[in-house]
């Protein structure tokens, strides 16, 4: 175990044991606070070592190299593997002594429990959450899923190259019943060319149509011209009586006549205000579009 204390110039080892006299295959870690490793060698033993004080616990001599080991999450059972593909169980309950020697390879292995299934060199075992599963894989690429209390096989597959790891994954109830496995995406044209897909850019008019735009402006056209010829006819100089009748009188035929062009805005500002609306409708559900695509 190496100290991950930064302010040290050079790593200084947290723990160090030296129980095998060759390489380590591969180590097991327990979870709990009270940490303990399992390792395994070439060199035909196995050693139980315990983090916090820093002891040998149990120190286990084969008859054959080890590959692989294991321990379940409640540390009373260790699996081993060895290189021609035996794996074997050890209930450490049932062990009073810290030196144990077992013999795998003969064919009466007496209290030894094994599962057999495997010929080649055992690559990775694992254990599931509650100690019920245990997962084996060798260098050929075959692994199966075991049940620990029968050491029956329930499950046997193979891959095209040698196993390297296998890992229980915890089955998440909210993870299964997410919606976000019903989404279905659609598959993209294949191009030689690589590109990057821009979300689509809907242009929308920023008032009302040109047909009524027009409509609208030929009226406030025509309303603007009536009440400019009002003004001039009201401001011209007059010299004679009957002029300014003339001139009363259109000016009363000409309020009569906005009466009915304030209407006409009225109504043209309601069918204005009603387009503007529809307009802001549809500009809001198109970027909601846009959004959603991107």
């Amino acid at each position: 175990l190496i100290s991950a204390d930064p302010t040290l110039e050079h790593t200084i080892p947290f723990r160090q044991w030296r129980p095998h006299s060759l390489s380590v295959s591969d180590i097991s870690v327990t979870h709990h606070s009270n940490a303990r490793i399992l390792s395994c060698s070439r060199d035909y033993t196995a050693a139980l070592h315990s983090v916090t004080a820093d002891i040998c616990l149990l120190k286990i001599s084969c008859d054959m190299a080890l590959s692989s080991c294991a321990i379940d999450p409640a540390e009373c059972r260790l699996f081993l593997g060895t290189i021609n593909g035996s794996l074997v169980q050890l209930d450490l309950y049932a062990l009073n002594k810290t030196e144990v020697s077992i013999v795998i390879g003969a064919e009466n292995t007496g209290n030894l429990l094994s599962f057999n299934g495997h010929s080649t060199e055992l690559a990775w075992l694992d254990v599931n959450h509650d100690g019920s599963l245990l997962a084996s894989g060798d260098v050929s690429g075959v692994y199966m899923i075991w049940d620990i209390s029968s050491r029956q096989c329930l499950k046997t597959s193979s891959l095209k190259g040698p196993i390297c790891k296998l890992k229980f994954n915890t089955r998440w109830k909210a993870a299964e019943e997410s919606s976000k496995k019903n989404q279905t995406f659609p598959i993209p044209n294949l191009k030689r060319q690589k590109e990057r897909k821009l979300p689509a850019f809907v242009l929308l008019q920023d008032g009302i149509s040109d047909e009524k735009n027009e409509f609208c402006v030929a009226n406030l056209d025509r309303i603007i011209s009536d009440y400019a010829k009002v003004e001039i006819q009201i401001t011209a100089p007059t010299d004679d009586e009957p002029q300014t009748e003339h001139t009363t009188e259109d000016v009363k035929s000409l309020e009569n006549g906005e009466s009915s062009d304030s209407k006409t805005i009225k109504l043209l500002k309601a069918k204005i205000a009603a387009l503007e609306e529809a307009n802001q409708q549809i500009y809001d559900f198109a970027a909601s579009l846009i959004i959603d695509r991107s």
